[in-house]
């Protein structure tokens, strides 16, 4: 894995992996819409074209289900990335997290998701004292740390009513060699899709 401070750069690895976009202009192909579901007050939204003057722009977002509120662009997103951020979710508030998704996504749109399988190096660095639920942790902090089975994720998205194209442990050993230490990382890595169809608008 690698960072890029050139935009351009990424814009043009982006187009690659789009069907037929080496053949269409780059400029106005992709817009990014970025946020966070944090219940603490946040920066200011970088917003999508059809949001830019509408309520997105209040300087905080809920996403707690009993406040109402959703400020997003229904059936407008093509991808959602989800990239270790349920895993810090309240279980109790994940199902409506997913089904937030599933309403910004266009039907046949994905979801790209990795975040931490159980047994994960992090899990095993918690105490006993830590463990608050079932495979759910607290920090210091006060945040979590939710760690994820492939049975539990795919029931999760398809109540949600998404269709599961991957969903699968990714094990990798990393190795800190200041330390010499080996790092077993278990990650859970899955695509869901919104079907097209009358299940798609609801």
């Amino acid at each position: 894995m690698y960072a890029c401070d050139c935009s351009d750069f990424v814009l043009r690895k982006a187009c690659k992996s789009v069907g037929s976009a080496m053949t269409a202009d780059e400029d106005g192909r992709f817009f990014p819409f970025v946020c966070d579901i944090s219940s603490e007050k946040l920066p200011g939204w970088l917003c999508c074209s059809s949001c830019i003057d509408s309520s997105c722009h209040r300087p905080k977002y809920d996403f707690y289900p009993e406040n109402g509120n959703q400020f997003h662009c229904v059936n407008g997103m093509d991808i959602v990335t989800m990239i270790f951020t349920l895993s810090a979710i309240p279980p109790q508030y994940m199902h409506h997290v997913v089904k937030e998704c599933f309403s910004v996504l266009k039907p046949g749109g994905s979801i790209l998701f990795r975040d931490y399988g159980l047994y994960d190096m992090t899990m095993q660095r918690f105490s006993a004292r830590q463990k608050v639920g079932e495979r759910l942790y607290q920090r210091c902090d006060g945040t979590y740390s939710y760690f994820f089975t492939p049975d539990v994720l795919s029931s999760l998205f398809k109540d949600a009513g998404f269709v599961e194209e991957e969903n699968h442990f990714c094990c990798v050993e990393l190795k800190n060699h200041q330390k010499q230490i080996a790092m077993k990382r278990v990650w859970i890595h899955a695509k869901f899709v919104k079907p097209d169809g009358p299940a798609a608008h609801t």
